[in-house]
């Protein structure tokens, strides 16, 4: 049985109570079934919206996948007659080992140790004091759906490792190869599978002891996360030359999971991209503007010089602010290039620069002069800008890159090259210290370029930025800026809401990778295809035919799965969850 079962919400008519860990939520109505095929104790497991199964109380029963987009779990499977589900292995498990009692048990000797050598390492050791973590860091946030990280150590070379990860539901124990420097990889299989089999309430233990020369050290151990969700959207993000010249600047497209970056606009840099993937502007020849069609494929409009740098793109695409050189700024039209009339912006030169909208587009933040963060409001259909205030200073200068979280209510930006986040209900701001990197061995924290994708997934907001931090013993500090990725929870005060950030393996390491914009990808119509909810125009992903379709209403009484439209939290089919930026989205996870 799927364990996508141990992260659903059932909601069934006449009780409430717990049973192994699922929440049975008394409502009235319940949610209309996937499938009219669905029979008395079977359910249809449709990865893209709720189950509903009939139990032998007569009731109906609505299971939510809090990961709509698990690959190999493929949303809730059966309940069985009575309502209640037994505790399982996750699907994957199959390929990689044995489910003993409930637990996925998987031993690997991809090194080729001897049983001698094996008990060595198991027994432990202190042979080598400089080995320690390098990547990644402990109490790192993994979503699904990405490549294995590349676990990197200080100290000497390795001639073998053993790795113990262990949580609830979960036993491995593998025997790697020899290294120098000392790294080491987990299959394809193993990772989707540890990362499928993992609730975001696990604490993941990861244990480690290297053999060298005879000698044993470690174990070294970390605590690591996953959030119950795989990313979504795609990064544009800009290229530039390498030291050696190889490659002229572009734009790239990066879909997180696919193997290599795909160059989208050579000779241009400085993207912004509409939140909803549509519409991309860039900066061209003779420091004028590329206006891109990312559904086409193609370019609407091109203008020299007349705008200057930096423009903003409103959600949807069909508007852009920009700041042009010595002048006001403007508010354009970017399909055509034509001035659009509005009221309340800043009107001195070079008073307001990098602006973003919000991803529902009722706000724009913006830096002024390098000494503020400000905010404004905005109504699209009068073009009006109002209440103008600002929400963080840095009187030193250098304040600068705003952007939302999707809830709209925080924004991260720099501060000296540092990222910080503001609540702008409360003013309350922290150094996001944990994806800085300002406690990893290296003790480098020049981070900048920072954007947030549009949606919550797994609990979490996802900051992606640029910084030139050492990438364990891969890249040292100092190389190329490179693009990385970290978790923050919803939630923004006074503390560090951030986690330790993440590498991303696919981008190009031997050129400069730099001010990324994560985005959604472009809405597709219903009948097509999808996966989750913020895919469809519509809002809704769910079964029809035996397939994964979108859809623009759900019928009468249905609630909204994770990443479907929603206006208010009761929409959503979880009842913890949250709407936030039009779509249902679950809190951040408490870990154990």
């Amino acid at each position: 049985m799927p364990l996508a079962l141990r992260n659903c919400i059932a909601m069934k008519f006449g009780s409430t109570s717990v049973v192994g860990g699922l929440f049975f939520a008394l409502i009235g109505g319940a949610c209309s079934a996937s499938s009219p095929k669905d029979t008395p104790g079977s359910a249809t497991a449709s990865g893209g919206g709720p189950t509903q199964v009939t139990t032998s109380g007569g009731g109906p029963m609505l299971i939510v996948d809090h990961d709509n987009s698990a690959g190999t779990a493929g949303g809730c499977a059966s309940a069985g007659g009575s309502g209640t589900q037994e505790k399982g292995c996750d699907d994957s498990c199959s390929a990689v080992g044995k489910c003993d009692a409930g637990t996925c048990r998987v031993t690997d000797n991809t090194g080729k140790l001897s049983p001698e050598q094996q008990a060595v390492l198991q027994k432990g050791g202190s042979a080598d004091a400089q080995f320690r973590w390098l990547y990644p860091s402990d109490k790192t946030v993994f979503p699904r759906g990405l490549t294995p990280p590349i676990l990197q150590f200080d100290g000497g070379s390795a001639d073998a490792f053993y790795v113990h990860v262990s949580f609830t539901g979960f036993d491995y124990q593998g025997f790697f190869g020899p290294s120098d420097p000392a790294r080491l990889k987990f299959s394809s299989a193993l990772w989707t599978s540890l990362t499928s089999t993992a609730r975001g309430t696990d604490s993941v233990k990861v244990e480690v002891s290297k053999l060298s020369a005879g000698l044993v050290t470690g174990p070294i151990s970390e605590s690591w996360i996953i959030a119950p969700g795989s990313l979504h959207g795609a990064l544009y993000y800009e290229s530039l030359p390498s030291a050696a010249g190889a490659f002229d600047r572009a734009v790239m497209r990066l879909k997180l999971g696919t193997t290599a970056p795909q160059v989208i606009l050579p000779g241009a840099d400085a993207p912004n991209v509409s939140a909803d993937g549509s519409t991309l502007l860039a900066v061209g020849g003779a420091e004028g503007f590329i206006n891109y069609d990312l559904k086409a494929a193609m370019t609407r409009f091109t203008a020299s010089g007349a705008y200057g740098v930096g423009g903003a793109l409103y959600p949807d695409g069909s508007l852009a602010l920009f700041f042009p050189f010595n002048a006001a700024t403007v508010l354009v039209d970017p399909r055509t290039g034509a001035s659009v009339t509005a009221t309340g912006l800043p009107d001195a030169p070079n008073h307001g620069a990098e602006f973003n909208f919000s991803p529902d587009g009722s706000r724009v933040a913006f830096s002024q002069d390098e000494l503020t963060i400000s905010l404004l409001d905005f109504v699209a259909a009068t073009k009006t800008f109002s209440n103008l205030r600002e929400i963080a200073q840095n009187p030193k200068g250098f304040i600068t890159t705003p952007v939302f979280t999707p809830d709209a209510r925080s924004v991260v930006h720099n501060i000296d090259r540092e990222l910080h986040r503001v609540n702008t209900d409360t003013l309350q701001a922290s150094r996001l210290d944990a994806a800085c990197g300002a406690d990893t061995p290296a003790g480098s924290c020049s981070s900048s370029y920072a954007s947030v994708l549009p949606v919550s997934v797994g609990g979490y907001y996802w900051v992606v930025f640029s910084s030139g931090r050492a990438y364990g013993n891969t890249l040292t500090v100092g190389v190329q800026p490179q693009l990385w990725v970290a978790a923050l929870d919803h939630t923004a005060g006074a503390t560090d809401s951030s986690h330790p950030a993440l590498y991303l393996d696919d981008q190009d390491a031997e050129v400069l990778n730099r001010n990324a914009n994560w985005v959604l990808d472009p809405c597709q119509g219903d009948g097509t295809a999808c996966s989750s909810g913020d895919q469809c125009c519509g809002g809704y992903c769910r079964d029809s035919g035996g397939k994964q379709q979108c859809l623009s209403k759900l019928p009468d009484a249905s609630c909204a799965a994770e990443f479907e439209k929603c206006t208010k939290p009761a929409d959503c089919c979880d009842k913890t969850s949250d709407c936030i930026n039009d779509r249902c989205a679950v809190p951040t996870p408490i870990v154990k």
